[in-house]
C-alpha cells in the first residue's frame, strides 16, 4: 500500500517509514484522505431530485428530447447522426458527426460560444450529447442552431 489517508494507522509520525507502519484493520485502511461532505449532499439531493421525477419520467423525457434533436439533425446539413434511431435501441444520449468539423473542435466551439456542454466522442469524430432531465425543448433548438453555425463555418 503507497498511498493512504490519514487515521489508517494504528501508530503515525511523520518520520515514520514503511515498515513503522501498524495499519487498523478492517477496510477503512484503505481510504484515501478527507471525504469532502459537499459530494455527498450533493448526491443525497440528486437522488432526492430522481425520486421525485421518477425514473420513467425521466426516461421518456429523454427519449423525447433525443428523438427531437434526431429528428432535427437529419434535417441539418453535413449532419450525421451516429446512434441508434430505433426507439427500442436509442437513449437519452445523441452522437452527431459533422461534415467539415471533428468532435473535439465542435465540442470545444459549443462549450466556449454558446456554453453548451458535450464531449468529443468516437475517436473524435463525432459529438456525444447528453439529454439530461433538466434539459428543455427549446435548450435543443438552440442546440441544433449552433450545430448549424459551426457547420456552415459561422
Amino acid at each position: 500500500m503507497t498511498w493512504t489517508g490519514s487515521r489508517v494507522t494504528q501508530t503515525g509520525g511523520v518520520d515514520m517509514g514503511p515498515d513503522d507502519l501498524v495499519w487498523i484493520p478492517g477496510a477503512r485502511r484503505f481510504e484515501y484522505g478527507g471525504r469532502p461532505v459537499a459530494y455527498d449532499v450533493a448526491m443525497a439531493a440528486g437522488i432526492a431530485y430522481v425520486d421525485r421525477l421518477s425514473v420513467p419520467v425521466i426516461a421518456a423525457h429523454a427519449r423525447a428530447l433525443a428523438s427531437a434533436l434526431r429528428d432535427g439533425l437529419g434535417r441539418a446539413p453535413g449532419a450525421c447522426v451516429r446512434s441508434p434511431n430505433d426507439p427500442a435501441l436509442a437513449a437519452g444520449i445523441v452522437t452527431v458527426a459533422l461534415a467539415g468539423v471533428d468532435g473535439v473542435t465542435a465540442a470545444a466551439a459549443l462549450r466556449e460560444r454558446w456554453r453548451i456542454v458535450t464531449c468529443a466522442a468516437l475517436r473524435g469524430t463525432s459529438v456525444r450529447v447528453s439529454l439530461a432531465p433538466f434539459v428543455e425543448e427549446g435548450d435543443v433548438a438552440r442546440l441544433l442552431e449552433s450545430l448549424a453555425m459551426l457547420t456552415a463555418g459561422r
